[in-house]
């Protein structure tokens, strides 16, 4: 979601399913994993931290429960919370009561309430 579009989101469903079950995970987008030959675009004008690309591709290993023959396994929900990514945003906590208030201000003063379903006209996600 970071890249602000749900995972596979432009794909139908066999397209997902194949995609997946070619071992296909989402990644972030952003200056580091993008080819430099494409064209510009808020992708690639972004860069995101080695810790943040770090914790993402832990999440997003595939579960070797359903690929017996994959040879690593996911973190389980303990070891991600030590991870350094997540150790740092403890520290730099902000209250974000005052930044959603605003956000509902100007939502209401624009009309734009849509939810992310409304958006991509996406009915339900399928990870």
């Amino acid at each position: 979601m970071a890249n602000g579009f749900p995972p596979f989101g432009d794909m139908n469903r066999l397209e997902m399913l194949y995609e997946k079950s070619r071992g296909t995970t989402p990644r972030l987008l952003d200056s580091t994993t993008l080819p430099s030959f494409e064209e510009p675009s808020e992708h690639s004008k972004r860069t995101f931290t080695e810790s943040f690309h770090n914790l993402t591709g832990l999440c997003l290993k595939a579960n070797p429960a359903n690929s017996p023959t994959v040879m690593f396994f996911r973190p389980d929900a303990n070891s991600l919370l030590s991870h350094p990514f997540l150790k740092k945003t403890r520290k730099s906590l902000i209250d974000l009561m005052p930044l959603a208030q605003k956000l509902e201000q100007v939502q209401r003063v624009s009309g734009k309430t849509n939810t992310v379903e409304e958006k991509y006209d996406v009915p339900e996600w399928i990870f």
